[in-house]
């Protein structure tokens, strides 16, 4: 539905806004989020952040990336689609 699809793009919105701060508040949410997130929504908040995180990387996130476990095909997917709006 509509309704679903917008909720997802908040998320992102929501995660691709927050890494922007690049600050301990931001890291500390970050980190919450991926300790306290529920099996079925740690999945779809995992790859929002790490793809947050991938288009806005800082060193006060350093570490946070490497530990988040999506499958290898999504980060490739992400990694493309970031190189396609830079190409762009």
């Amino acid at each position: 539905s509509s309704s679903a699809a917008s909720d997802v793009y908040k998320r992102q919105m929501l995660y691709l806004t927050l890494v922007q701060y690049k600050n301990e508040e931001s890291r500390e949410l970050i980190l919450n989020t991926l300790d306290n997130a529920k099996e079925f929504t740690l999945e779809y908040h995992s790859e929002y952040i790490w793809f947050a995180l991938t288009k806005y990387p800082d060193e006060v996130y350093e570490g946070l990336k490497e530990n988040i476990k999506i499958p290898d095909w999504k980060k490739s997917e992400f990694e493309y689609q970031l190189k396609e709006k830079k190409d762009r």
